[in-house]
């Protein structure tokens, strides 16, 4: 039998997928609502719960976000936390067209990120005018590689510099 102990929310209109564990914790990305083109969204955060040693959710709630994010006006929209620590955090708004987004990606620590005065982030990617209109990241440990989705693009970054770019039509096949 399946008993009910705890739960806890986290954002609204929670825009991945992926929730990151850090030790004890878990956090995640939300974009605050609904989509609107032009306009970030109010209510976007970044979250994170705590886990007892019983697996029950203890403190939670959204990060505080420090002033050269803040500063941006946009959205949280992906999160990679690697073994050490370290949080790449995607952050981006549609254009009031649709067809690109205002994209960063910024660097930063999981100990930061739960401070209670948060030092400024690190921007590691910076694109005003990415293609398309959804975009994702991921990084690896050992190689220092951050790989982002620019729309239809892959794009492969090694500390902060852009190394190569494959356009989407490059996976297609006319198998």
């Amino acid at each position: 039998k399946l008993e009910y102990f705890t739960h806890t929310t986290m954002g609204l209109n929670t825009d991945t997928v992926r929730i990151d564990k850090f030790n004890n914790h878990i956090f995640t990305t939300a974009i605050g609502g609904y989509q609107n083109y032009g306009n970030p969204n109010e209510k976007t955060s970044l979250d994170f719960a705590e886990i007892d040693k019983y697996g029950l959710f203890g403190t939670s709630g959204p990060i505080k976000i420090p002033q050269n994010v803040k500063d941006a006006h946009t959205e949280f929209r992906n999160l990679r936390i690697l073994p050490n620590g370290t949080a790449y955090v995607l952050c981006y708004s549609i254009s009031t067209g649709g067809y690109k987004t205002g994209m960063t990606v910024y660097k930063t620590t999981v100990s930061n990120l739960l401070a209670e005065t948060p030092q400024n982030w690190d921007v590691i990617v910076n694109n005003e005018e990415a293609k398309g209109w959804f975009n994702g990241i991921d990084a690896e440990y050992y190689t220092k590689r951050v790989w982002v989705r620019e729309g239809n693009d892959l794009v492969l970054y090694v500390d902060g510099k852009k190394v190569h770019t494959w356009a989407g039509k490059e996976f297609a096949t006319s198998d």
